[in-house]
């Protein structure tokens, strides 16, 4: 998956859980997911590397 992908994915579940506190703001979860997909879009993180960082890390 693209980061695009994943940043999209992360916006949908913020966007899930505030709707799960309030049905008003099922639109919200669209403007999280286009929030979600521009970072991951144009911010390019190497997640092999974020993923070993967390592992070290959470060993300690």
């Amino acid at each position: 998956m693209s980061n695009a992908q994943y940043g999209f994915l992360i916006g949908l579940l913020l966007g899930i859980v505030w709707v799960l506190t309030s049905f008003s703001a099922v639109l919200l979860v669209a403007v999280l997911g286009l929030i979600g997909w521009a970072i991951g879009r144009f911010v390019h993180v190497d997640l092999a590397t974020v993923s070993q960082k967390l592992s070290e890390y959470l060993s300690k």
